[in-house]
Formats: structure tokens, C-alpha cells, sequence
């Protein structure tokens, strides 16, 4: 899903989109300026927001990196659904929009 096209409908639900990644923000910087990106990316490189939300134990890389996954944090802070790619069962790594899209507007309160 291409997040950062689909902004409106996510702030239409009072949903911020936010990228997460454990690379140091040099790095981000540089991929955020190669491809253009305006959604807000964060660095993570003590891995303390992956530990929070348990990101580390999905993926390819278990215990190490996060997996290729979708959050959804209530105001409170609680996770109200996620998604995680590139591991059984769901090995994909493209996820179709409406997948995304519908799955976070149930999840909504």
C-alpha cells in the first residue's frame, strides 16, 4: 500500500501515519531525500519503540530486526490490530491497499 499517497484517508480517520525503522537517522535521511518521502520516519536504532510493541519477535530476522509490519496504537497507547509480512504466515511483502485500509478502520473504536 502506498501510505504516503493514501494520507487523506488515514486523517480522515484521525490516524497518523507514522514509519518506523532501527537504521540510524543518517541513513533514514538519506532514503527519506532518495525517494521523496513526507510521511514522518523515526529512528529507532536503540530498538526501544520495537522492544514496546514487540516488533522484534516477527520477520525474517526474529530477535534482531522488526518485521515488515502495520500497527495500529490507540490514543492510550494500546495496540488495536497489526499485521506482520515477510514471515509465515503471511511471507508477502506487498499487502493490497484495501487489505490495510479496511482492516484499520474496523480496528477503530
Amino acid at each position: 500500500m502506498d501510505l504516503q499517497t493514501k494520507r487523506d484517508f488515514f486523517s480522515q480517520l484521525d490516524v497518523e501515519v507514522v514509519t518506523i525503522a532501527i537504521d540510524p537517522l543518517s541513513d533514514l535521511e538519506r532514503v527519506v531525500t532518495e525517494y521523496g518521502l513526507a510521511l514522518p520516519v523515526m529512528s529507532d536504532s536503540d530498538k526501544s519503540v520495537s522492544r514496546t510493541y514487540d516488533m522484534l519477535g516477527f520477520g525474517m530476522h526474529p530477535g534482531f530486526r522488526p518485521a515488515h509490519s502495520f500497527v495500529l496504537v490507540g490514543k492510550d497507547g494500546v495496540i488495536l490490530w497489526r499485521a506482520d509480512y515477510g514471515a509465515p504466515p503471511r511471507e508477502a511483502m506487498y499487502v493490497p491497499e484495501n487489505e490495510i485500509r479496511d482492516a484499520v478502520a474496523r480496528a477503530l473504536p
